[in-house]
């Protein structure tokens, strides 16, 4: 079954005063370097997920816009699926600095086909990572029938459904960055961490 992969880079960004995708944590726009780890661990195809309104997204990856204003990131799972209902699609929230190839690839290697979605749940919060998953095909008819029943909230909705629950294997790797503290700490962190690599 064929894997697509989707970067969000449609949301507001409004905490951060900035476009989150943008943001250079490993020397380029975020929206790029998830994109190359996505098609690093194996999918076939990756697309932008961006909003409806949003008409100056440059097109280094092709984009899908959402259908619906105003209602989240389900509006993204709901229009990737519209455009292909038989590929699953890899999720990827771009509030997420310090993901790499091996995070993902934790993830694929757990994935389970006859599952609605393969996701991660945070070791402490208990909490799933809606934005951090795969969705099968399977799951399409459910969230559609959630959404148009009011529920616009994706973790609420994939507790309803059959999914294959993924402990990370490193939880710091999950650590969102949605505030201008949250970006300049994480910068900090892996300028630390590319110094003392650079020492070795």
């Amino acid at each position: 079954m064929q894997l697509n992969g989707l970067v969000l880079i449609g949301g507001k960004s409004s905490r951060m005063g900035i476009d989150k995708s943008q943001i250079a944590y490993h020397g380029k726009a975020h929206r790029c370097y998830l994109s190359e780890q996505l098609l690093a661990v194996g999918c076939e195809q990756v697309y932008w997920s961006c909003s409806k309104t949003d008409v100056d997204t440059p097109a280094t990856y092709p984009i899908i816009r959402d259908q619906y204003e105003a209602v989240g990131p389900i509006a993204a799972v709901l229009a990737a699926f519209e455009l292909n209902r038989l590929a699953a699609y890899f999720i990827l929230g771009c509030d997420y600095p310090l993901i790499d190839e091996s995070t993902l690839k934790q993830l694929i290697n757990a994935r389970n086909t006859a599952k609605q979605a393969t996701i991660f749940q945070h070791p402490e919060s208990r909490y799933l990572e809606p934005l951090l998953a795969i969705y099968e095909p399977s799951a399409f008819a459910a969230i559609r029938v959630a959404f148009e029943s009011g529920q616009k909230s994706l973790r609420k909705i994939l507790n309803e459904l059959e999914v294959q629950i993924v402990i990370p294997n490193q939880p710091n790797k999950l650590v969102n960055a949605n505030t201008p503290a949250q970006r300049d700490a994480t910068l900090r962190d892996l300028e630390i961490l590319r110094s003392s690599s650079f020492e070795d």
